[in-house]
């Protein structure tokens, strides 16, 4: 991971696994790694959608076609641990980390 502070506080991920990425933090993120090929966006997606998730931002990268890829999801809502699970075991996916910004025990949590 490549990452540089911002001041304040804040940070801004570049790089995950050499793949370029830009995110913050400032939402609950879904970074998705998964397979380069056609529908694997639009099954997250569609599921987010039926969930009642509505993407803030969304940014999918590619070290090459048909090799691997990275998908940055980040939401408004908060998605419980059942629903990532869900997310995480659908065809293509090869893991999947949740930053979840309101958990409110710890105030944030990684799940992978």
């Amino acid at each position: 991971m490549q990452a540089c502070s911002i001041g304040g506080g804040a940070i801004e991920v570049h790089k995950i696994n050499g793949i370029d990425v830009l995110f913050t933090g400032a939402f609950n993120t879904l970074v998705i790694h998964n397979h380069d090929e056609y529908g694997t966006l639009a099954a997250v997606t569609t599921i987010l959608s039926q969930l009642h998730i509505n993407v803030a931002n969304m940014s999918l990268n590619r070290a090459k076609r048909g090799g691997d890829a990275l998908m940055v999801l980040e939401t408004d809502q908060h998605i419980k641990p059942s629903q990532v699970e869900f997310l995480r075991d659908l065809p293509g996916i090869l893991s999947l980390t949740y930053y979840d910004k309101e958990d409110e025990e710890y105030g944030f949590s990684l799940r992978r």
